[in-house]
This record gives structure tokens, sequence and C-alpha cells, in this order.
């Protein structure tokens, strides 16, 4: 009974955010040619992820018009909006003032 006593000291609590297999090519796969995310490991991501989640649960009271998740596509799709803590960048094209006209559509 000790022994199972420290085993689940020892336990992490679960955390309701995981990355899912989609998620891991922006860390893992070399060829992945949208925003890659290189300066935390996936664990790292997934602890400031939920670190993130619980304190705006913990506010969330206080602040009734800034839910902690957000209504995504789909009943199932939630979004938790976080700092960006990790520098990851976002591919795009910049639109210039000049021609601008003649990009935007009718």
């Amino acid at each position: 009974l000790v022994g199972v006593r420290q085993l689940a000291s020892k336990m992490a609590a679960p955390q309701p955010i995981h990355l899912d297999q989609f998620a891991h090519r922006q860390f893992d796969d070399p060829s992945y040619s949208g925003t890659r995310i290189a300066s935390v490991t996936k664990d790292e991501f997934e602890a400031y992820a939920n670190r993130f989640y619980k304190e705006r649960q913990d506010i969330a009271e206080e602040f009734p018009d800034r839910p902690v998740l957000v209504d995504g596509y789909a009943p199932f799709c939630k979004h938790l909006f976080v700092p960006n803590f990790c520098g990851a960048l976002v591919g795009g094209n910049h639109v210039f003032t000049m021609g601008a006209a003649t990009k935007r559509g009718g």
C-alpha cells in the first residue's frame, strides 16, 4: 500500500489540454510548411496552455464577458487564446495600399 501511495503522489493530475497528433507536426515535421514551433517542446507547450487555462478559470467569474473557451466552427471545437509565449510567427503576404483597389473582392 505504501508503494501505491508513493506512486499516486508522483503521478501528475490529468490535464484538460493535450496536443493531438495533428498538432505534433508543428513541432516534429521538418517538411511542414505551416507555422513551426521550435522554441519550446510539446510538453512545455502543453504545460503553459494548462497553466493559462487554469488561471483563466480562476478569474472567469470576475470577467464574464471574456469566456475561458471560445466556440469554434463545430460543437466539439473550442479555442483557448493565449499570449504568444513561444515566439511563433505566422506566414502571410503583405498587402500594400498601392494597387489595393484591384485586390479587393467585390
